[in-house]
């Protein structure tokens, strides 16, 4: 059985794109998900799937949220060994100096544009450092999240791809949870 963690985009923000975690857990069990945890109420989920197809199990998401939630939303799905890789693999983390709580990992919903990429690691902003990946950016946000000047609407008009932002702390949980399932 394959493990997969889930990222939803623009969930339960502002009063918007509103969902009940347990309405969500049981429509991903009935849409052929098992053993689906969620992560606080900003559409983080953990599951486990017979198939492989990940493409195919990231669009029935996407159909299934529309028709049952109303929500039109981009998901943004990884294997567990994507998604534990990406995880372990950041660079901010790898600093004493550096509070995690001042750390994340925006995933992209696909590879953006190479002149894109190059021309937003040109881009030099008084607050944040980016490291750059092929569908993920490591974050590091000197003045805090709340003031950054690199946000998923920044990122996507730049890029020209889907975007969701997670902090280090919710992306070290969910490598808790997707490693606790079995498979």
């Amino acid at each position: 059985m394959n493990r997969y963690v889930a990222l939803l985009r623009g969930v339960n923000v502002s009063g918007k794109n509103r969902i009940k975690m347990a309405d969500l857990r049981l429509d991903m069990e009935r849409s052929g998900a098992k053993n689906v945890s969620t992560y606080i109420q900003s559409g983080n989920l953990v599951f486990n799937h017979d198939s492989f197809n990940t493409p195919e199990i990231k669009k029935e998401m996407e159909k299934m949220l529309l028709e049952a939630h109303g929500v039109d939303t981009v998901v943004i799905l990884n294997s567990s060994a994507e998604f534990i890789k990406i995880a372990r693999d950041n660079p901010f983390l790898q600093s004493k100096e550096i509070d995690e709580k001042q750390v994340g990992i925006v995933f992209l919903e696909e590879k953006p544009d190479k002149h894109a990429m190059n021309e937003l690691e040109q881009c030099a902003f008084k607050n944040e450092s980016l490291i750059l990946r092929d569908r993920h950016i490591y974050i590091h946000c000197r003045a805090g999240f709340g003031r950054a000047e690199v946000t998923n609407n920044f990122l996507e008009k730049r890029l020209g791809v889907k975007a969701t932002t997670r902090n280090a702390r919710t992306v070290k949980k969910l490598v808790q949870l997707v490693q606790e399932l079995p498979g």
